[in-house]
């Protein structure tokens, strides 16, 4: 080809094909990496807010005990303050990662956006079964505290 056409450079398809293959290889594996991140993030944060509060819930839980609240009616109490942050967590997490999706898809790939439900009711089930997992592990205590000596101890 090249003594018929001097003027033509003939370039290796494969190896340019390999290469951008690679690089968007990468750049998918940053990207996985960096939502692995995020989440393991926002799974810790979760946790630490079932984890703030332990003084008001061991307050709360004295005064629902002096009332007459059983001790499982307190523990479905917590249960169920743990599964609403964890559910109101999981959905700010969608719709700001959808927002942020669309954008990134739109604006900077231009390319069309596709919402993913499945994987989005897996955030919110993920968000809701942490929080309610760490609100109930650390509602233990507050289960457990007397009444009386909280009581006494606030001012």
């Amino acid at each position: 080809m090249t003594k018929t056409w001097p003027n033509i450079t003939a370039i290796g398809i494969r190896e340019a094909v390999d290469r951008v293959a690679e690089a968007l290889s990468a750049i998918a594996t940053a990207t996985a990496w960096a939502a692995a991140g995020t989440l393991i993030t926002g799974f810790v944060v979760l946790i630490g807010a079932a984890a703030a509060g332990e003084r008001a819930r061991i307050y709360e839980s004295a005064i629902l005990k002096t009332l007459g609240a059983t001790r499982g009616k307190i523990l479905a109490s917590f249960a169920l303050r743990s599964a609403l942050m964890g559910a109101a967590a999981g959905v700010v997490a969608v719709v700001a990662g959808g927002i942020s999706g669309w954008a990134v898809m739109t604006f900077v790939m231009d390319s069309t956006y596709r919402f993913e439900p499945v994987s989005a009711i897996g955030i919110v089930l993920g968000g809701i079964l942490a929080t309610l997992l760490a609100g109930l592990f650390f509602a233990l205590r507050p289960l457990n505290a007397r009444p009386a000596g909280t009581l006494r101890a606030q001012d």
